[in-house]
């Protein structure tokens, strides 16, 4: 979701402040849809939207949502299947592919006049309160799960929209060692990521996309947890360790090339006397700390090839804690 800075005269802000049961966000966003309306002319996905809402057909609309977000149209059904039990399920997402194709619809990117079929949904979407319904009932399913999940949302709201599956499930270990399954799966289920995969001349791998809806969801979540990661980061810059370890961070971010990993973490231990996976797991239980994979890249054109490396990042909670006044004081 995209955001916009609107400036306003201080009395009106303050004839604003005295009525704050209004959702103030929303009445903008409400104008500008319907300033917006006079310039459009309904299309082929105004009605697929309209009869979809019509007779309730949560899982055609949530298809169409996944043919906006993936890269791979191939996984739509592999998506439907995993968030909905009902046995007609895939069958019922099947006649959503077709009726786009029947319409010479076959990628996001194809066009409806002068707007790509993306924007069409997404516009529609927004305007008919389908991402509304699908934010209510991600926040439902959140309210009635249990804490593993419950954390790992919170560890999404870490992330870039991308989710490259080894980085977060080394993450998520750390923070929930004793848990069995497998989390993205479990994430999937309750509508807070699709899951995709990218095959390009670079890279082949598979990664997850958190839907547009859901990074609303996501950054309250993050917002909710800020004093916690903050009061961490207070007691913990008072002790040695962890300013060790942010010298040696040098930034919000490290990079470490897979094949050198063991090694880093001799030099760290030989350097700090420290256990760098020990150092890790405390700082991502706190909240301070994520891991990020970056795939192996084969070599294209004059882009030569490149290893896999692990990205040690300091969270964007934690990072705004973390002034870059006290980082070149460490260093």
């Amino acid at each position: 979701m995209a955001s916009i800075t609107v400036r306003i005269s201080d009395k009106l802000k303050t004839e604003m402040d005295r009525h704050r049961d209004i959702n103030w966000a929303e009445v903008i966003r409400n104008c500008i849809r319907t300033k917006l309306a006079q310039f459009k002319q309904p299309t082929v996905i105004d009605e697929l939207v309209e009869k979809y809402l019509k007779y309730g057909e949560e899982i055609k609309l949530r298809t169409l949502d996944l043919f906006v977000e993936l890269l791979d149209r191939s996984y739509i059904l592999d998506n439907i299947k995993m968030m909905y039990k009902n046995e007609d399920a895939i069958d019922r997402a099947q006649e959503v592919l077709d009726e786009l194709r029947n319409h010479g619809i076959e990628k996001p990117y194809d066009k409806i006049g002068n707007i790509e079929v993306r924007e069409s949904i997404a516009y529609i979407f927004d305007e008919m309160g389908v991402y509304s319904l699908f934010e209510e009932k991600l926040l439902k399913e959140l309210s009635h799960t249990n804490d593993y999940i419950k954390d790992a949302v919170w560890l999404l709201s870490q992330y870039s929209h991308r989710i490259v599956p080894d980085g977060f499930v080394r993450t998520f270990k750390m923070l929930h060692p004793d848990f069995e399954g497998d989390i993205l799966s479990e994430l999937v289920k309750i509508g807070a990521l699709y899951k995709d995969y990218c095959d390009t001349r670079a890279y082949s791998h598979w990664w997850y996309v958190i839907p547009s809806y859901a990074r609303l969801v996501l950054e309250d979540i993050a917002k909710n947890r800020e004093d916690f990661v903050r009061e961490n980061f207070m007691k913990l810059i008072k002790v040695d360790w962890f300013k060790d370890f942010l010298k040696w961070m040098g930034s919000t971010m490290k990079w470490i090339a897979v094949y050198e990993e063991e090694d880093v973490k001799t030099d760290y231990k030989e350097l700090y006397g420290k256990d760098l996976d020990e150092v890790l797991s405390t700082l991502v239980r706190r909240g301070i700390i994520i891991i990020d994979y970056f795939p192996r890249r084969r070599r294209v054109g004059r882009r030569k090839r490149e290893p896999p490396y692990w990205e040690l990042e300091i969270t964007p909670t934690a990072s705004k804690v973390l002034s870059f006044d006290i980082l070149f004081q460490l260093i």
